[in-house]
């Protein structure tokens, strides 16, 4: 009874969503730490609150993560300092957030940025420590290069992200550039070097029908 009023309180404080269910959910999964730590309160106090907040830090990343995605085209201009302003359109795909923060990412593919709003970067923060060893010295060596072509920003209340020179060097981005929508992620372009990037609508029906199996007749 008591270890489920603990739980309760936490849902209130973190999300009204699905409330029951979750304390079902870790009532089950506490079961076998509390036999564990019968012995040790503090221990066992420390577990609720790390799983309770996991499970809803999972949850709440989860639902944003489903309600993201960024789509079309817009021209922006960065001003004397590299800073720009999310398009109209990306801002209302965020919510109501007071401190939305992002990481910007060199594309290893392509001469473009990749944004990230954090929900979707620590997704793919967590792929990374999956495959990849820091003790392993290939995977170490890796993962220092990767690591040293990100970097993480604010958002003023504006919209405005200051992107450092060197991440708009690498874009080849001065004053005139372009944000796109990629779903979960957004992309930084030089215009003209969006404009060389794009394939055909020939090429862009063949990979449809080779990576989405459909048929001509689909469409």
């Amino acid at each position: 009874m008591i270890l489920k009023l603990i739980l309760t309180h936490f849902m209130n404080k973190y999300t009204k969503s699905y409330q029951h269910i979750y304390v079902q959910l870790l009532i089950k999964s506490l079961q076998k730490p509390f036999i564990v730590f019968k012995n040790n309160w503090c221990i066992k106090m420390s577990r609720i609150v790390t799983l309770c907040k996991y499970t809803i830090f999972t949850y709440n990343y989860n639902a944003l993560i489903q309600m993201i995605s960024f789509s079309n085209i817009y021209p922006v201009t960065l001003d004397g300092k590299g800073r720009v302003v999310l398009p109209a359109p990306f801002k209302k795909e965020l919510g109501d957030t007071e401190d939305a923060k992002f990481v910007v990412e060199k594309d290893p593919y392509e001469p473009c940025l990749n944004i990230y709003p954090n929900a979707t970067w620590e997704l793919k923060v967590e792929k990374i420590r999956v495959k990849l060893n820091p003790d392993n010295p290939i995977h170490g060596k890796m993962l220092s290069r990767y690591y040293e072509n990100i970097v993480k920003l604010g958002m003023a209340e504006n919209g405005r992200l200051n992107i450092p020179d060197n991440m708009l060097e690498y874009a080849g981005i001065t004053r005139d550039a372009l944000f796109t929508g990629q779903g979960q992620r957004m992309r930084l372009w030089e215009p003209s070097r969006h404009d060389a990037s794009q394939i055909s609508e020939e090429e862009y029906l063949k990979f449809y029908k080779e990576i989405m199996g459909g048929t001509t007749d689909n469409f």
